[in-house]
């Protein structure tokens, strides 16, 4: 439980960084061009981190 509280939490801040943090509760076709990329930009830091977290 712990580990997907500390994912959430740096998934919510990526998502405040990149300005998409509206976008949390919407399907992927709610959002412009420019959201959606930014959204693929932060699952793909969300997958990093999650491989990052099993190596450790």
């Amino acid at each position: 439980m712990y580990q997907k509280m500390a994912v959430y939490q740096k998934a919510k801040k990526l998502m405040e960084m990149t300005g998409i943090e509206k976008l949390a509760d919407n399907t992927i076709t709610q959002g412009s061009g420019g959201q959606l990329q930014r959204v693929a930009i932060c699952r793909a830091c969300i997958t990093i981190l999650r491989k990052e977290k099993k190596a450790l």
